[in-house]
């Protein structure tokens, strides 16, 4: 059985929220990690060529020893400035709070879909554009994207949305096709990590024991490749990709569970229909408060932290 559902301008303007507040923690989210990760390219840099200026004869080779120098010295600058005035616990509280909104809006444009408390009627738009004032009035110190009109309203429940069709955009699709594939990518990128571990723990004692046999001198190498690897091993930490990967992965099974469930549910039951959509929104927007309140935890800390000097040798 088909739900008569709202094409009208309050159902088309809460989607229309969901897909600008979505586009907006999607860019603020890559302009993080797309900083991030030119930091510590800068940070590694910087060390890496302020030993080479050390260990290059200056006497000899004075214009290649300066020029070292001096983008050691740049590198490090940029790094430094970058994390103290771009890469910002409110940079981070910008994301999640657009990523929070843009879950809100899609709960909400649910609700009202299927007229679900607190949209019990057609006439209940007033209290729609109530928690959207509020959440726009929230949000004010969060530059919203603009997105095209086709983008407002892309994947749109078309006029004969159903809850059959509920069950496979919302619950199915959305676990099967989003989380479980965003799960597999933290899951490599924290693989990739260890093998970079790895093969620096490999350099380490390799350099340890050729500067023990032959040469002091590799001991700022040995200095290098250690604090090289803890920079990564921050880096992975700080973007909580293991806790990203498994948070994911439970999402997905928690997903498929409520799919299973809903397939029990007789066709022409609407109430129970009803009550079960409500049910499994509640269940997503706990498991989002859930993953918003750790992430969190994690810009606050990331706040509080002093940027970690690469180039300083370890004692």
């Amino acid at each position: 059985m088909d739900y008569a559902i709202h094409t009208d301008t309050s159902f088309k303007f809460i989607w229309a929220q969901y897909r600008t507040w979505g586009a907006t923690a999607e860019k603020l989210k890559k302009e993080l990690t797309l900083w991030k990760i030119i930091i510590l390219a800068l940070s590694i840099t910087g060390a890496f060529t302020a030993i080479l200026s050390q260990v290059i004869d200056s006497e000899n080779y004075p214009v290649v020893s300066g020029t070292l120098g001096w983008t050691s010295a740049v590198a490090i600058a940029i790094s430094g400035y970058g994390s103290k005035k771009i890469l910002t616990g409110e940079q981070e509280k910008h994301w999640l709070m657009a990523r929070a909104a843009a879950e809100t809006c899609k709960s909400n444009a649910y609700l009202y879909l299927f007229q679900i408390h607190p949209y019990l009627t057609p006439e209940d738009d007033v209290t729609l554009y109530e928690k959207i004032e509020t959440l726009i009035r929230e949000l004010s110190s969060v530059p919203q994207v603009t997105i095209s009109q086709r983008e407002e309203l892309r994947n749109i429940p078309h006029t004969t949305f159903s809850f059959s069709d509920y069950m496979q955009e919302r619950l199915y699709k959305q676990g099967q096709y989003y989380y479980l594939p965003k799960a597999a990518i933290y899951r490599k990128y924290v693989k990739r990590s260890g093998y970079w571990s790895i093969a620096l723990g490999i350099a380490g004692f390799l350099l340890g024991v050729y500067g023990a046999t032959s040469n002091n001198a590799v001991s700022v190498w040995i200095a290098f490749v250690s604090t090289v690897s803890a920079s990564i091993t921050t880096f992975i930490s700080n973007n909580r990709y293991q806790y990203l990967a498994m948070s994911f992965r439970v999402m997905a099974t928690q997903l498929k569970i409520l799919w299973m469930k809903g397939r029990c549910i007789a066709k022409d039951d609407i109430n129970a229909q009803k009550d079960f959509i409500k049910n499994c929104e509640d269940i997503l927007n706990s498991e989002n408060r859930a993953w918003l309140s750790e992430l969190s935890k994690t810009a606050m800390q990331e706040e509080s932290e002093a940027t970690v000097d690469i180039t300083r040798t370890p004692e």
